[in-house]
């Protein structure tokens, strides 16, 4: 399974860096014994090296190998300056976050015990410190792999999370892909439907008109052919003549509407 990196913007961690490199600062010469103002120079130094392997480390298109290589540089790195100065500490923080974002889990895994490690120097104020023994050491390592532990497994649930919303979205995709396949059939079959009623009823209109067309176009001939009276004869064929032109146009019109583009749009 893939890990969904997130990166923090490079303005984080040089801000960290450049908070812990002042605090150590105004510690040494505050005159606080755990740091010395003659290791000034070494903690710029360090602090100048770190930040230029975090931005290379942030570089657009750094590979997941070389990402991990210059970690562990800058953890060594860091490592030194928390021996010189625990404010340094406060810098390692940003360890935890970046390790997280390893790809592979064993990586992972070996980046967040080292900060953890690393980062228990500086809780015990360095080497300088009257709380550097063994067993307050010990206390604070156990209390960080704790705390790594945690992160591990909330960070494992969170990706499975990713999995499985990531499953979800695909899902919902397939589902509103087929909802909009169903949804232009029954819009054609409608569409279909529609124009079949159409026409039918115009068919059943050409029927009706044509029909009663007929029946009084032959009601005139049959009472023209029964008619004595010239005049009443030609009066009735004149009838015929009109309903007959009269059903022809209508006839036409029925005919053009059946054939009229919007039937068949």
């Amino acid at each position: 399974m893939t890990t969904r990196r997130e990166e923090l913007p490079l303005g984080v961690p040089l801000g960290l860096l450049g908070a812990s490199l002042v605090a150590a600062v105004v510690m040494a010469l505050a005159g606080v014994p755990v740091v010395r103002v003659a290791d000034l120079h070494w903690l710029v130094a360090l602090a100048v090296v770190m930040a230029v392997v975090r931005v290379a480390a942030h570089r657009p298109g750094t590979t997941e190998g070389r990402r991990v290589f210059l970690f562990w540089i800058n953890l060594g790195l860091a490592l030194a300056a928390v021996w010189l100065s625990p404010a340094f500490g406060l810098y390692l923080f940003i360890g935890y976050f970046e390790s997280a974002g390893f790809r592979s889990v064993p990586q992972r895994l070996a980046g967040m015990v080292g900060v953890a490690l690393v980062i228990a120097v500086a809780q015990v104020g360095g080497p300088r410190s009257v709380l550097f023994i063994p067993l307050v050491y010990a206390a604070f390592v156990a209390v960080n792999l704790a705390i790594t532990g945690l992160m591990f497994v909330l960070n494992r649930r969170r990706e499975g999370l990713y999995v499985e919303l990531a499953r979800t979205n695909d899902e919902l995709r397939a589902e509103q892909q087929r909802s909009a396949t169903l949804r232009d059939q029954l819009v054609a079959q409608a569409h279909e439907a529609g124009i079949a009623e159409e026409r039918a009823r115009l068919s059943r209109e050409i029927h009706d008109t044509v029909a009663q067309d007929l029946v009084a176009i032959i009601a005139q001939l049959d009472a023209a052919s029964a008619a004595v009276d010239p005049a009443e004869r030609d009066r009735r064929l004149s009838i015929v003549d009109a309903a007959a032109r009269e059903a022809l146009d209508e006839a036409r019109r029925a005919v053009r509407a059946l054939a009229s583009p919007r039937l068949d749009d």
